[in-house]
């Protein structure tokens, strides 16, 4: 729908019912809970989130190009993938390939949805009472290092393995960082910096280093405001102690980090078998079917699974990300979070498997990619339908080319 004012011309986007929201919830509500009450249904939650993003499609439809354009290389990797794994390795779609499906599918419907006024904001919350109401539940892994992780008898998904717990805080952290830098109203900034502090005890304890390090970049980022000039030295730092204690040689100040900085992450062996295979066969991998294990590198997943055409657009992707989130647009929703979401999930698709396409990484990218529209004050304009003009107020959600 188009229309002028004072000889200027404004494109508006229609936005997902909130029917559509409520049923995203609903959804990342039942997947989780479901199972470990006894009342799962196959398939429900997978088929609700198609049938959403489906419908959110429909109702954009007319905008689609524009919208959905700053997520475009994702989708192409999703489909260029899933096309070489088809016809390329004759692999069935409706098997091991389902939840990766699923995943892509579930992106769709969070990017549609950050069209919402709000949405953005109201879903870290539910993800932080999720991961709250789960805590009592936590256990620890026997061992000589025990990592924290939620009963999967009380919870199913990310949060019942300890690196999928630390992704799931470490990101409500960042988002409670960015709201207490951002936010005027002084209650609220000391109970966001409260929260993003318990959120990071809950990463401490399930000794994660590779969410730890991406909240710290991501943090330190946000406050580049009020660390001024100490801001370059600082984050160069973490960058430094981040990868030192990636790579194993760290010895970390808090004890169970030292010994986890120690340990052999294994990372290392599978990351070189992992370039060694895709040197064997680059053009269209091996197929999913035959690595019976990630590498625990979302790039050198696609790399060995899938060849280079879904890798070379996976990492076009981030570009493309990184540099219209660096850029940046005032008037564009939720930019303070865009970069830190982004270093946040770079970091944990760079050292784990597939975290973008759970909810939570789902969100940053779409936040981090950002909207096909920008939102403002609703206004009073002329709107051409069809050969009529009408006056009335639209929804202020105006096309960006450069969001």
């Amino acid at each position: 729908m188009e229309g002028k004012r004072q000889g200027v011309a404004y494109t508006y986007a229609p936005t997902p019912s909130a029917w559509v929201e409520y049923g995203c919830y609903f959804s990342l509500i039942y997947s989780m809970l479901a199972p470990a009450l006894g009342v799962e249904i196959p398939l429900l939650a997978g088929g609700l989130n198609v049938f959403l993003a489906a419908n959110c499609v429909w109702q954009l439809r007319s905008q689609s190009k524009r919208i959905y354009a700053p997520i475009g290389l994702l989708l192409a990797c999703a489909l260029s993938f899933l096309l070489i794994q088809a016809v390329v390795h004759e692999q069935s779609l409706s098997g091991d390939l389902r939840g990766f499906i699923l995943g892509f599918v579930q992106l769709v419907l969070i990017h549609s949805l950050c069209l919402r006024r709000g949405f953005s904001a109201r879903l870290p919350l539910l993800l932080f009472a999720i991961g709250a109401m789960a805590l009592p539940f936590l256990t620890f892994n026997p061992g000589d290092i025990e990592r924290a992780r939620v009963d999967a008898g009380v919870v199913e998904g990310p949060i019942s393995h300890p690196n999928g717990l630390a992704d799931w805080f470490g990101f409500c952290a960042v988002y409670f960082t960015v709201v207490a830098v951002e936010t005027r109203r002084f209650k609220l900034r000391i109970g966001a910096w409260l929260l993003a502090a318990g959120c990071l005890f809950v990463v401490g304890l399930a000794v994660s280093r590779g969410a730890i390090f991406g909240a710290a970049l991501a943090m330190t980022f946000a406050l580049r405001g009020l660390l001024k000039r100490g801001f370059v030295p600082m984050f160069a730092f973490i960058i430094v102690a981040g990868v030192l204690s990636l790579s194993g040689v760290f010895d970390a100040a808090i004890s169970h980090y030292s010994e986890r900085g120690m340990e052999e992450t294994g990372r290392e062996g599978l990351w070189s078998e992992a370039i060694e295979r895709i040197s064997e066969s680059p053009i269209f991998g091996v197929g999913a079917a035959k690595v019976p294990y990630t590498p625990h590198n979302t790039f050198l997943y696609f790399g060995l699974v899938s060849g280079v055409v879904p890798l070379a657009f996976f990492i076009a992707f981030w570009i493309q990300a990184g540099l219209r989130s660096a850029a940046g647009n005032k008037e564009q929703q939720n930019q303070a979070f865009r970069f830190p979401y982004l270093l946040f999930t770079l970091v944990t698709v760079t050292v784990g498997d597939l975290s973008f396409m759970t909810i939570w990484g789902c969100l940053a990218l779409a936040v981090a990619a950002g909207s096909g529209a920008i939102f403002g004050k609703e206004r009073l304009v002329l709107v051409r339908v069809g050969n009529k003009t009408r006056i009335g107020v639209v929804p202020a959600i105006r096309s960006s080319e450069q969001a």
